[in-house]
């Protein structure tokens, strides 16, 4: 029995060891030590309530299903969370008189905090407060939460705080003596006035520029500003307490949607003012992209839930920066000037940030330079872009005024143009009046040619008709042989009988006077035929006549083209060629005119001696009718007569075939005067058309001759207008 009371005893001694230290608070801190080392959260111990349903008695009387943590850390941060915190700590005041102290937490975005006071363990003391209540219900009117409280003498007081917000769990407490918070709070003022004018002043200053050089950069430029400053103050407090201290519902729902404005101009900014278009296309896209994905989340960020909207606009802002970080590299690596001071910024920005997060978590200390590094880094990144502003507007100067020297010296050098074009404009003017007229004569003689070549073409046309008919009349004059020579065989027939007949005259009286009238009709029909045939020589002579004429007038019109084509020059080479081959043919035709008129001379002599023979033999005929009755008497006279008679046959016969032969030549003459002919309408056809297209191409020359001689009156005029405009802008 004895035993097992010992057993009890020591397991109950264990439990409380055990147990005990979850359930106390921490050994109590002196006030003097807590006002001088300030962060409370060192001897701080922490409780989660997941559910939040504790209240102030649950958590002292040990009824918390959670256990006290002990906090190590001069700041506690957890982040967005749903859970409730609950801080405690205790303060002893062994001195015999009461201790004023202010108690201050120094993350201002907590939605509701209650802080419960016990002295002796009886409560002294209740303050509630949060960004979720109007500013001025305060206990303590500065941009952070304070509470002035009382340490009693020579007693141990207790604090419970509790801890909710939707915003991140960030518990930062300190502890201050009134009057060193009071000489802190002022310094703090006026260096966030001082911050706050330097941001506001480049607003102003970059205002002003943009409204003088209306590039949009600086406008994003002031935007940004704006976010970053409104942004600023949203997290400081500075915000809620002097721009909408009655509207806590707006303080809270703002933060988001003013982080996605800030973001969304720093990307805008950034790039504008790295021209990221022309050094890093891809990055220029896929940068605007993000800004449009900021713009769509700035909308969502107002109609979600305050954890979601800021969770997602603070992930996009992270991406930005990261993303706007390396194309500033990028841009740089390709010689952008901008581009260094716009990492320098952003990397000042970054190291203030990175600083004021370590004071954050307590890795380093509180000072000047760690409490204000994430001001000073901002301060110093909006003076390096408005100095990288002003030196682009350094280099746009100096561009411009080495833009302005080689204007003066193109300028110089555009008077001597201007000079020389008014000469140019004189010469230009007077060549394209000297081409016109030039062009005017050329035109002249064109029309004058085709005229000559409608005439020699006229002139062709006859002498191909007369040719036709020259050759019409061979034919005939051919057919006319043919009969002369059946005339002629029957005349030889005749001979022979009449011969035979001589011999029997006297027996045959009868039958010689039937062949003496056969031969008067043939004689008759041959002194048709021989008249016909004179009439066709003459018909002839008067077509050779014809030809003469009109191989005249060739001659004459070939002459006038070789004139015409001298006075032509170059251009009337060609045409002077084809004139003289004109000319070259007229002569040939002349030529064979003559020799055909010679030997139509000849035939017509030849058949006019044949129609006195052809007479002769019709005397004798007649002095046969007369003779029949002595034709006993002259048979002997008779076969003479008949011989005489053979020999004017063969001579006949020789006359018929010379007339063949001339006839063979006329009709070959004819034909291939007829191939000249047919030639020299092909070639006068060709020299109307030539000169029917020089006349278009004289037009044409007109044309060109006459815009020429505008454009140099314009170009003229031109000149004019500006050396009149020079002197008066000089």
């Amino acid at each position: 029995m004895k035993h097992s009371r010992m057993g009890l005893t020591m397991t109950a001694v264990i439990f409380a060891l055990l147990v005990a230290p979850s359930l106390l608070p921490a050994a109590p801190r002196s006030i003097d030590d807590a006002l001088k080392a300030r962060k409370l959260c060192l001897s701080a111990e922490y409780l989660e309530d997941r559910d939040g349903a504790l209240t102030i008695e649950d958590v002292r009387s040990g009824k918390a299903k959670g256990e006290w943590m002990k906090s190590e850390k001069s700041a506690l941060g957890f982040g967005f969370t749903r859970s409730v915190y609950w801080i405690r700590f205790e303060i002893a005041n062994p001195e015999v008189t009461d201790v004023a102290a202010l108690i201050q937490q120094e993350y201002p975005l907590i939605d509701r905090m209650e802080m419960w006071v016990f002295r002796n363990g009886k409560q002294s003391g209740y303050f509630m407060t949060g960004d979720t209540l109007p500013f001025s219900e305060r206990p303590y009117i500065n941009r952070t939460f304070v509470f002035p409280v009382s340490i009693g003498a020579d007693s141990v007081s207790s604090f419970y705080l509790r801890y909710q917000s939707e915003s991140s769990m960030s518990i930062v407490l300190n502890a201050w003596s009134p009057g060193e918070f009071d000489r802190l709070s002022r310094d703090e003022e006026r260096i966030l006035m001082l911050y706050y004018g330097i941001m506001l002043t480049m607003v102003i200053y970059n205002l002003f520029i943009f409204l003088s050089l209306r590039k949009m950069e600086y406008i994003y430029y002031v935007l940004f500003i704006l976010g970053f400053l409104v942004f600023t103050m949203t997290q400081n407090g500075t915000a809620f307490q002097f721009l909408w201290p009655s509207f806590p519902a707006f303080a809270n729902a703002c933060i988001p949607p003013v982080l996605c404005f800030l973001a969304g101009f720093a990307i805008i900014f950034s790039v504008s003012f790295l021209d990221m278009k022309a050094y890093a296309p891809a990055l220029y896209w896929s940068l605007l992209v993000f800004a449009a994905i900021e713009a769509v989340f700035f909308i969502a960020s107002i109609l979600l839930p305050y954890r979601y909207a800021m969770t997602g606009s603070a992930v996009l802002a992270l991406i930005i920066v990261i993303s706007t970080l390396i194309a500033g590299i990028r841009v740089g690596r390709k010689g952008n000037r901008s581009a260094r001071f716009y990492l320098l910024a952003v990397g000042i920005f970054l190291l203030g940030s990175f600083i004021y997060l370590l004071k954050s978590f307590g890795a380093l200390p509180s000072g000047v330079v760690t409490d204000w590094s994430l001001q000073f880094g901002s301060a110093a990144m909006v003076l390096l872009l408005s100095l990288a502003l002003a030196d682009r507007i350094r280099a746009t100067t100096t561009e411009l005024k080495a833009t302005q020297r080689r204007l003066e010296k193109r300028t110089v050098t555009l008077e001597g143009v201007m000079d020389t074009a008014r000469e140019m404009s004189a010469e230009l003017s007077q060549i394209g009046g000297e081409q016109e007229q030039i062009s005017r004569r050329f035109s002249e003689m064109s029309q004058e040619q085709a005229t000559m070549s409608e005439q020699m073409s006229a002139g062709f046309e006859e002498l191909t008709a007369a040719i036709d008919s020259i050759s019409e009349s061979g034919g005939k004059q051919v057919a006319e042989r043919e009969r002369v020579s059946r005339s002629v065989e029957e005349l030889r027939a005749t001979q022979k009988t009449v011969i035979a007949m001589s011999r029997d005259a006297l027996e045959s009286v009868g039958d010689i006077s039937r062949s003496a009238d056969e031969t008067g009709e043939n004689m008759d029909r041959m002194t048709d035929v021989i008249r016909v045939i004179a009439d066709g020589g003459r018909t002839v002579r008067n077509f050779m006549s014809v030809i003469d004429d009109i191989t005249d007038k060739i001659n004459l019109l070939s002459l006038n083209a070789s004139i015409e084509a001298a006075r032509a020059g170059e251009a009337g080479r060609g045409f002077a060629v084809v004139a003289d081959e004109i000319g070259k043919l007229a002569t040939a035709t002349v030529d064979n005119s003559k020799e055909i008129s010679g030997k139509i001379g000849t035939i017509i002599s030849d058949i006019e001696s044949s129609m006195k023979i052809m007479e002769d033999t019709r005397k004798s005929i007649e002095k046969i009718f007369g003779g029949i009755d002595v034709i006993s008497g002259r048979v002997g006279a008779v076969a003479r007569e008949m011989e005489s008679l053979g020999n004017v046959i063969a001579t006949i016969v020789e006359q018929a075939v010379v007339l063949d032969e001339l006839t063979k030549a006329i009709a070959l003459s004819t034909s291939e005067h007829k191939l000249s002919m047919e030639e020299s309408g092909r070639m006068v056809i060709r020299i109307a058309e030539m000169a029917s297209a020089m006349a278009d191409s004289t037009m044409d020359i007109v044309r060109f001759t006459g815009l020429m001689l505008k454009r140099a009156q314009d170009l003229n005029a031109i000149v004019r207008g500006n050396g009149e405009e020079a002197p008066a802008q000089a």
